[in-house]
């Protein structure tokens, strides 16, 4: 039999690739996650199927998180090392499956390739045949459906668009945001987002904060728009201007109205069906819009998130609790970016309603899911997912709860139109407002801090404590504020290092930063001295002396820089490895009770 040249083209194509993903080596224990294994086997030999090829080898941010707390590390510093950590992960352990998969790509097995850095996975559509191979290589973990349909949480009723305000909206009042407003809190600096249908750009209500308007940023870093490729924010739904004016909307429709806003426009976009590939990307364009770790300035303090995938609804194919966006929102969060999402609206149905990634239970914090309350806002509406979570039938769900009924908004429907929606959706956008004011009253707080404040002060409704209705409570800003700021050193320092590894001759590089959370000055005492193994050191850089801290201060822009030549000589047991450390240690005046400290581990 006369063989097929260009069948057997194809199979070298496969071949070459298979090597460079395996390096000659024999296939490890990569697997396809099994309910879409079945799907692959019933499928036509030619069918290319969205998938998420999650490699094995994942950074260890829980770890790194650990260790950027003990530095008492600035937002703008833990950014950097978080996402560069990301990428520098990806970059060097999928060079062998991206390799095997541009061979498919050649052979017609497989299509659109996207490598991704928030988590360490690459995208792809490819055959059975293909994605078989690929979960051989060594370096795979498991590998995801990704042709599920992320849809919107839809409003369960819309109201009828009218011109106008007359007051701040009652829910916005209800969780005492005006009382942070009078304190002098309403967003200023801050940047938020969503992932949802986009924003009409021209309301009144947003477009003068949209951060695209600012000088010097490109639309790239403050429009995601992979469906279109719109040069300016639009919304062809609504539902994305509804939520984000609930955020940060001018006029008393928004919790946070003096924050600046950038958005994704991902979900129900015209008539395409999104999948969840097209949500991991969303979160990751979030966690670094200018795809630059060394800057912050672009990366909002908050994603408020109006869409899940329901178990309850056969057509999105979802079990419970899947892990499929995990380890992407706690990623984003790690990188500074504080993600809520709503419940869901099948109430209805009862228990374990809840949509995921909404019902995950790794944690409180860990996906803050959010309930919505009747326009009396000491009750539940009828439609506000219920728990426990599904993943175990026993955690309580959801975790806090806002108004979600009859939440006026900014509409789609002209420049200064108005309208009501109900839904979780309308619930979500005020808790990620809040957050917004929590994150500018201490902006170095990381999300975990922010939320652990307010799931601690919530307003008890229903059964007492925690329960499967409200969670907590319904949110109270004020509360959440006092917490916060009771948490919040009014001096606090930050001991960053150059490199990790050092040696006989080299020279140490340390920075140090102070901030003032205070509107007043005040004089602290401040030391800062190496440390042996948990031990002082007489190396003292900067002997305990008051210094008096001007109200606001910061000196980020221009760190204090600490340098030290490591003498030769040294004892043996000095360059066996071993903890060295910078201290920075602040007490109130005269070494009075410690007000904070910060520390850079490095070994030598």
């Amino acid at each position: 039999m006369q063989q097929d040249p260009m069948r057997t083209q194809r199979c070298l194509w496969i071949a070459v690739g298979l090597v460079a993903c395996l390096g000659g080596a024999p296939a490890a224990a990569g697997e396809i996650e099994p309910a879409f294994a079945m799907k692959l086997e019933r499928s036509a030999a030619d069918q290319l199927h969205p998938a998420i090829v999650m490699m094995a080898d994942q950074v260890d941010l829980p770890s790194l998180d650990r260790r950027l707390a003990r530095m008492g590390a600035t937002r703008p510093f833990r950014h950097e090392v978080v996402v560069t950590r990301l990428r520098e992960k990806a970059r060097v352990t999928q060079a062998g499956v991206r390799a095997l998969l541009e061979a498919h790509v050649h052979a017609g097995f497989a299509r659109d390739v996207e490598p991704m850095w928030l988590v360490n996975a690459v995208l792809v559509k490819a055959t059975a045949a293909s994605l078989v191979l690929v979960a051989q290589c060594d370096e795979v973990g498991i590998v995801y459906d990704g042709s599920w349909p992320i849809e919107l949480i839809h409003p369960v009723d819309e109201g009828p668009s009218y011109a106008g305000l007359d007051a701040t909206e009652p829910g916005i009042v209800d969780i005492r945001a005006p009382d942070l407003w009078s304190l002098g809190y309403e967003g200023q600096g801050v940047l938020v987002s969503n992932i949802d249908t986009g924003v009409y750009y021209d309301h009144e209500s947003l477009k003068a904060r949209w951060r695209g308007n600012d000088p010097g940023v490109t639309v790239a870093e403050a429009w995601h728009d992979p469906v279109t490729s719109h040069p300016l924010p639009r919304d062809l739904n609504g539902h994305g201007t509804h939520t984000m004016g609930t955020i940060c909307g001018a006029g008393g429709i928004g919790v946070a109205p003096q924050a600046k806003w950038i958005a994704s426009a991902t979900i129900d976009r015209v008539s395409i069906t999104r999948t969840v590939q097209d949500a991991l990307l969303s979160l990751q364009w979030v966690a670094d819009p200018d795809q630059d770790p060394k800057t912050v300035r672009d990366v909002p303090a908050v994603c408020s998130n109006s869409w899940g995938l329901s178990p309850l609804i056969s057509t999105h194919g979802v079990a419970k609790c899947s892990p499929t966006f995990w380890s992407a929102i706690d990623n984003a969060e790690y990188a500074g970016v504080a993600v809520v999402f709503a419940a869901g609206n099948e109430g209805a149905r009862g228990a374990e309603s809840l949509r995921t990634p909404a019902d995950r239970i790794a944690s409180p914090v860990h996906v803050l899911a959010v309930g919505a309350l009747s326009t009396v806002t000491t009750a539940i509406a009828s439609f506000s997912s219920r728990g426990p979570s599904g993943c175990d039938k026993v955690t309580v769900k959801p975790d806090v709860c806002a108004r979600g009924q009859s939440v006026r908004s900014a509409s789609r429907s002209g420049t200064a139109s108005y309208t009501t929606k109900s839904g979780t959706s309308m619930a979500c956008p005020h808790v990620a407002g809040v957050l917004a004011l929590l994150h500018q009253v201490w902006p170095d707080a990381t999300p975990t801090e922010l939320k652990t404040a307010l799931l601690a002060t919530c307003d008890d409704l229903g059964a007492s404590g925690d329960d499967n209705v409200f969670g907590m409570g319904r949110i109270n800003c004020l509360s959440a504020y006092t917490e916060l700021i009771r948490q919040r050193p009014d001096v606090s320092a930050s001991v960053q290092g150059t490199v990790h590894q050092y040696r006989e001759g080299q020279t140490f590089y340390g920075l140090v930063v102070l901030t003032s959370h205070l509107k007043a000055a005040e004089t602290v005492q401040v030391a800062l001295q190496f440390y042996f193994r948990g031990q002082p050191t007489s190396l003292l850089i900067v002997p305990p002396g008051n210094l008096r801290v001007a109200a606001g201060y910061s000196n980020a822009a221009f760190p204090i820089l600490v340098a030290l030549v490591i003498p030769t000589g040294l004892p043996a047991e000095v360059l066996e490895p071993g903890e060295w450390s910078l201290r920075a240690t602040i007490r109130k005046a005269g070494g009075g009770a410690l007000i904070h400290m910060a520390e850079y581990p490095f070994v030598i």
